[in-house]
């Protein structure tokens, strides 16, 4: 698989590529938050998880889009790659999402619903939502 600069999601768990740095959901988000440098590729693991294990998925969902909006800019400068790995898979149907149960949460909605496929079992968003 080929990443490129930008949101990057898997379908199905992996390794780690060669070349990134491994960063879990919620190292990401807190080194957004404190304005903390970022290797130039990372791979997330962890959205999945946090997603599907929280009881207000809703709040959640808007949370991490907001600190994502606040990233896009130094991230899109910077020419980043990041490649958000699940932990225990993810599903599409007219969305890509994760669930637990029955419980479905979208992980398109994180990336204001810009996911585009970019390959079999591979999603790209641009830094510009």
């Amino acid at each position: 698989m080929t990443f490129i600069s930008g949101y990057n999601v898997v379908l199905k768990e992996m390794d780690i590529p060669e070349g990134f740095k491994k960063i879990s959901i919620i190292q990401f988000l807190r080194n957004i938050k404190d304005g903390k440098p970022f290797p130039e590729k990372a791979a997330v693991v962890g959205l999945d998880i946090l997603l599907s294990a929280s009881e207000n998925s809703r709040e959640n969902v808007k949370y991490i889009m907001s600190k994502l909006r606040i990233g896009n800019k130094i991230f899109r400068e910077k020419n980043m790659v990041f490649v958000f790995i699940p932990q225990k898979g993810l599903y599409e149907n007219s969305d890509v999402y994760c669930k637990s149960g029955d419980k479905k949460v979208s992980i398109s909605d994180i990336f204001a619903s810009r996911l585009q496929i970019r390959d079999d079992g591979l999603y790209h968003a641009e830094f510009e939502f």
